[in-house]
């Protein structure tokens, strides 16, 4: 039997990240989805507050141990070297279509996902050939994927599965703009620090 992973809400400061946020009809479809989500798991799980769903580009800074310089002076360091880089690298992206239509619920965590991440991989892999991170951060994902809740009791995972499997993802968003974002973590109050424009 597998059990899933609860995750506590402890807050891990000074994590940064690329992300891009949703309007606010997609979030609307979003936040049905996770009412959805409470009505067949009730305490098992804790759910995103709308404020802080997102979709991760790339962690610049992320929860773990950093050698040497502090977070804060990672992320600065970063700042000063790589962040018009980065703004000069995505601003030569069209726009991006992105269709959720899948619903996963893995050990850690309940996502809705798209099927196809190659829009996102291609501006991380330019992004990575322009910019370098800190060598303890993560490498980006390579899927394009948006946590709507975490767990807050270990449970089986099969049981999990099987009550979310009728929940229906059908969503689309158009992606115009990243943004800078610090403290996108469990205390949710998330900081904007910068835009970062598609091309036109």
């Amino acid at each position: 039997m597998t059990k899933t992973i609860p995750s506590p809400l402890v807050h891990s400061p000074e994590e940064h990240s690329i992300v891009t946020l949703f309007s606010s009809n997609t979030l609307e479809k979003i936040v049905a989805i996770q009412r959805q989500l409470a009505s067949l798991l009730g305490d098992t799980i804790w759910l995103t507050p709308p404020q802080a769903l997102h979709v991760t580009l790339m962690e610049i800074i992320c929860d773990t141990e950093y050698k040497g310089p502090s977070r804060k002076e990672h992320f600065q360091h970063w700042y000063e070297m790589y962040n018009g880089a980065a703004q000069d690298t995505l601003a030569r992206f069209s726009p991006v279509d992105l269709n959720f239509n899948e619903l996963i619920a893995s050990k850690g965590a309940i996502i809705i996902k798209t099927a196809d991440s190659t829009p996102f991989n291609d501006i991380r892999a330019e992004l990575l050939k322009n910019t370098v991170l800190p060598a303890q951060t993560k490498v980006p994902p390579d899927i394009t994927h948006c946590s709507l809740g975490r767990y807050s009791k270990a449970v089986d995972l099969e049981t999990v599965q099987e009550k979310v499997r009728e929940i229906m993802v059908d969503i689309n968003e158009t992606v115009h703009e990243f943004k800078l974002m610090k403290d996108l973590g469990p205390d949710f109050n998330p900081v904007e620090l910068g835009s970062y424009f598609l091309k036109k």
